[in-house]
């Protein structure tokens, strides 16, 4: 008679759902995973993350934490530590591997370089006696055997799975911010994957009620043309202010047709500004088949003010800052991004670009394809100019973004070291 076969579980039993088993979770994370890669030009390196990031739940210590014999157990960093150990040296040098090994390794406690960790991925798996992960909590495996009845695992389970190659990074793109960026989008991809899989175990409409259809440029043009047209009519500002605010309009609708890339606006306040850069983004969207404006302003006063304008325009509009008081579904959608329009602060949206906070990355992937407009953008601290100038170049070059900023008075980028 042969050994009956253990099943593993990725989580317990609820009102909503019986055990899940771990096999189940990451097909589904590892599938979700790769679609959201697809979108940003990482389908495998996402997909990779997604099938892999709860091979550490294929042991007793996680079993019990589900069983409720076992707390403060860590699962991710193990997983990573697999994902390390069966990694070619050749790859591993190549540089492409080490956004999945962070992505996994912080899927729930947050991202740590892996110049910070590599020494302890290869303790974790070479010694039994371990005790803590850099989490604080104690490791789902530990020691070669514990890993190999993993794998054994993992494999009945996944019989035909195989590590891809991937394409190699190129050096002078390591320890770039566009390097930062890369982890962050794939750590993304994962979060957002692995939320999503999560929270629809509870509610499988999950997705369908957290998601918005994708901007409809050319219908939201024509409102926005009537909308202009209406004020234009009721104006009774000074005649050439009109003739200004015109120009500036059109100016900016033509320039919607140009390539993507980094686009200054610089007018006198009055001169409806606002506008003009709707104006721009939605020709660009529709010039390139953009999926998403997202307007970044510096003050909650703006965003408030800004807001009421666009509901003038659009049906939808997502407002994401730290005091918006946001029912659930807005809520759930504030930490996804997958709106065609969104407003935010310039605090929400660089906290979020160079942030190590799993919920906080989370939403960085629905940012691809968009156009990103920076009014005020003479407000942007001193401080981060630097490393804004570079995370958006990078945003640009790498993930299909036009940038917009305007002001009436532009700072000197170009000055920056």
């Amino acid at each position: 008679m042969g050994t009956e076969r253990k099943t593993y579980y990725a989580k317990s039993a609820n009102e909503f759902h019986d055990r899940i088993k771990n096999s189940d979770h990451l097909q589904r994370v590892g599938k979700l995973a790769r679609k959201f890669g697809a979108e940003i030009g990482k389908a495998a390196a996402a997909g990779i993350a997604g099938d892999y990031h709860d091979f550490g739940k294929y042991g007793e210590s996680f079993q019990g934490v589900l069983d409720g014999t076992h707390q403060g157990i860590d699962h991710a960093f193990p997983s990573a530590a697999y994902l390390y150990h069966r990694i070619d040296e050749n790859w591993k040098d190549n540089g492409s591997w080490v956004p999945i090994l962070e992505a996994v390794a912080g899927h729930h406690d947050g991202l740590v370089g892996i110049s910070e960790m590599d020494n302890e991925l290869h303790r974790v798996y070479h010694n039994a006696r371990v005790e803590e992960c850099p989490s604080r909590k104690h490791p789902s495996l530990r020691g070669e055997a514990a890993f190999s009845q993993a794998e054994a695992a993992f494999r009945e389970d996944f019989p035909d799975r195989t590590f891809p190659r991937l394409r190699p990074r190129h050096a002078d793109e390591r320890g770039s911010v566009g390097t930062m960026l890369d982890t962050r989008m794939l750590f993304s991809c994962l979060v957002d994957a692995d939320y999503s899989v999560s929270a629809s175990d509870d509610d499988p409409e999950y997705l369908k009620k957290n998601s918005r259809p994708p901007l409809e440029a050319k219908e939201m043009l024509g409102k926005l043309e009537a909308h202009c047209a209406k004020l234009r009519a009721n104006s009774t500002a000074d005649p050439k202010i009109n003739a200004l605010r015109r120009e500036v309009y059109h100016r900016c609708g033509a320039a919607g047709a140009k390539p993507m890339g980094v686009f200054t606006l610089t007018a006198p306040t009055g001169v409806g500004k606002t506008m003009a850069m709707l104006h721009f983004a939605l020709r660009h969207c529709m010039e390139h088949s953009l999926k998403r404006i997202i307007t970044v302003l510096p003050f909650l006063t703006l965003a408030e003010q800004t807001e009421k304008e666009y509901r003038e325009i659009f049906p939808d509009v997502l407002v994401d800052h730290s005091q918006a008081n946001l029912p659930e579904t807005s809520r759930i959608l504030a930490s996804r991004w997958d709106s065609p329009v969104i407003i935010t602060t310039s605090v929400r949206f660089f906290e979020s670009l160079f942030s190590d906070n799993p919920r906080d990355c989370r939403k960085l992937h629905h940012i691809a394809g968009s156009v990103v407009l920076f009014d005020e953008a003479q407000s942007l601290p001193a401080s981060l100019a630097k490393p804004t100038v570079e995370a958006v170049q990078a945003l640009c070059r790498k993930y299909r973004c036009t940038m917009v900023f305007s002001t009436a008075t532009q700072p000197d980028f170009g000055a920056l070291p």
